[in-house]
């Protein structure tokens, strides 16, 4: 029986990071992985950060961009390609092998580490945003795997443009670059009415790296409508393993079948709702209810034949 090393997202503030790797390395815990909400462009910031992760002894498996792939018109490519390079030497430095970018969704221009207004993706549609990330990510994919470094397109949640794991993978492929992987958002599926395993069965190889994290499904949304950024905190609940209804020993079987290999990485997983959700009290929690409930998991995938 295969168990799969387990890693936990932390937040880059010096403080908070401290105290959330302490509680991880305490249950044994070896990877981690981090977003680029921060200061990015701030050297001293940055190198405090990599100090912090060089000591803790943690390997930090994944990098979040806190930016979309470019901005929403060509004529901005080169200052695109220049903060995606800028953000790769970030994620090389604090010794990431992986950086996430989310697919199909662009920087807006107000405010630097924040995403379009969903209403300019919906308005460019996908045709055309495909066009622009397939001028941007050669150069990117490029520089990055100068460091091994993989580049890897993330599912998101609700969107009609970019929801669609089957699609994505088919993106991906037809880019023909070595280092451009998928990230599955387990939650993000599962909201938007994905079978959870199927598209780790269609990924094969191409999958790098993981967001799992549980949530209650589609419930009443409606697919057919422009979904907003309200929908998506309302169903994407990132909740630990085995309080949502994700049927996670169907997960596991479909990993093992595609002999994937590299830690299974939780993001965001918290109490959601709970008044005291972002203490360090419920993020103890959260991970230990996450842990127990994945390695009970893994055994029943085993043991249990349904």
């Amino acid at each position: 029986m295969k168990n799969y090393e387990l890693g936990f997202y932390v937040v880059p503030e010096p403080e908070k990071m401290r105290r959330q790797i302490n509680v991880l390395s305490g249950m044994g815990i070896r990877y981690i992985g981090t977003d680029g909400f921060c200061g990015w462009e701030d050297n001293a910031f940055t190198e405090k950060i990599a100090e912090i992760i060089g000591k803790s002894e943690m390997k930090l498996h994944s990098f979040h961009s806190p930016f979309g792939l470019m901005f929403p018109r060509l004529e901005n490519l080169d200052r695109s390609l220049s903060d995606n390079y800028r953000i790769i030497d970030v994620a090389r430095s604090w010794g990431a092998k992986n950086i996430v970018w989310h697919m199909r969704w662009f920087r807006r221009y107000e405010h630097d580490t924040h995403f379009a207004s969903v209403n300019v993706m919906d308005e460019m549609g996908q045709e055309r945003i495909d066009e622009l990330m397939s001028q941007v990510l050669p150069g990117t994919c490029a520089y990055a795997a100068r460091y091994g470094i993989n580049i890897n397109l993330e599912n998101m949640p609700l969107f009609s443009w970019d929801r669609d794991c089957d699609n994505i993978l088919g993106f991906i492929r037809n880019q023909g670059l070595k280092n451009l992987g998928f990230i599955y958002d387990i939650g993000h599926a599962w909201c938007s009415g994905i079978d959870p395993a199927s598209p780790i069965l269609n990924s094969g190889h191409l999958l790098k790296d993981t967001h799992f994290h549980d949530n209650y499904g589609v419930l009443d949304y409606d697919l057919n409508r422009v979904a907003t950024i309200a929908d998506i905190s309302k169903y994407d609940l990132h909740l630990p393993v085995g309080l949502g209804t994700i049927n996670w020993l169907h997960v596991i079987r479909a990993l093992r079948q595609i002999n994937y290999s590299s830690p299974i990485i939780f993001e965001g997983t918290h109490m959601k709702g709970h008044p005291e959700e972002a203490s360090i009290e419920q993020y103890c929690r959260s991970v230990r209810l996450t842990i127990d409930n994945w390695r009970a998991s893994e055994e029943l995938a085993e043991y249990l034949k349904i």
